[in-house]
This record gives structure tokens, sequence and C-alpha cells, in this order.
């Protein structure tokens, strides 16, 4: 019982990481409602890769990671000024490898025309692609399996009160 008590400690607090950063993610792209689109060119587009290297303790054999990040970089005018911004979508927290980057990055060829959304008050905040991302929504699902298991794990742990009398 004791140590379903410790699980249920660390997935809450894993559950209320996940929801604060989903939160983070939503009041991000809420602010992004307001920006109005100028027309942009893409100017630069790369693609930076790390790997991590993580030894297991259990073994002793190491695992190699790689992740990939998309970069771009865009410029575009407001009221005759030019800027460059390099945001891709407000709450994101990079992207991670595979074929949603490629695909993701193949709508943002070099020297492509594209709509670049401002911020009316502050011309050099900018982004992309205006409105929630997917990694929010991800952090959403995520937050509703873990916070499933909390309950579970809750209703497994919490002794029953016991009856004191008929109604």
């Amino acid at each position: 019982m004791r140590t379903l008590r410790i699980v249920r400690a660390v997935l809450t607090t894993l559950w209320l990481v996940i929801v604060t950063a989903a939160g983070v993610s939503t009041w991000q792209a809420w602010r992004t409602r307001d920006f109005r689109p100028v027309p942009g060119a893409i100017i630069s587009r790369g693609v930076s890769s790390t790997t991590q290297r993580s030894t297991s303790t259990r073994r002793s054999s190491q695992s190699t990671q790689r992740s990939q990040f998309l970069h771009l970089v865009y410029r575009y005018e407001v009221d005759g000024q030019s800027y460059d911004g390099n945001r891709i979508q407000a709450g994101t927290f990079g992207m991670a490898s595979g074929d949603s980057l490629k695909k993701f990055g193949e709508r943002f060829p070099e020297g492509q025309s594209v709509p670049v959304y401002v911020d009316p008050a502050d011309p050099t905040n900018a982004v992309l692609v205006p409105g929630l991302s997917s990694v929010a929504k991800m952090l959403y699902a995520i937050s509703g399996l873990v916070g499933f298991g909390v309950f579970l794990l809750r209703a497994l742990t919490t002794p029953a009160k016991p009856r004191t009398g008929l109604p």
C-alpha cells in the first residue's frame, strides 16, 4: 500500500508538470489570436541534429538517441521596416525527428512567400503558424492518461470511511 502511495505522488507530480507545460503552450498560442498576417518570405531553412548517449544503470549497454530540429528564418515587413524572425509556432518545445519534421519543413522551402503572423503591439514578435500547436495537443492527451492513472491510484489507496448509521 505504501508503494502505491509513492507511485501516486510521483504520478501526481508528473501530471502537474505536464498540465503546466500544456497550459503555458496554450497561453502562448492564445496570444497569437490577434496577430495579423503580413507578407513574408523564407530566407533560410535548415535542420540541426543532436546526439545524446544514455547509459542504463541496469545493463551495461549504451543507447544513442538522435534528435533533429527544424530552423527557419523568414523576413517580413511592417510599416516599412524589415524584420527577421525564426519562431515557427508559439508554444512549441522543439520538434522531434522523423517524418512529421520532414513533412512540416517541406511546407516552407527557401525563397517561398509565406504569410507571417505579427503581434500588432510588437512587430518583432511573429510566428509562421498561429494557434494551438500539436505539441500542446499531445501534452493534453498525455495529461489525460496520467491523470486517469492518478485518480485510479487515489481510489485504490484511499481508505474507505466507515458508515455511521442508516439514513
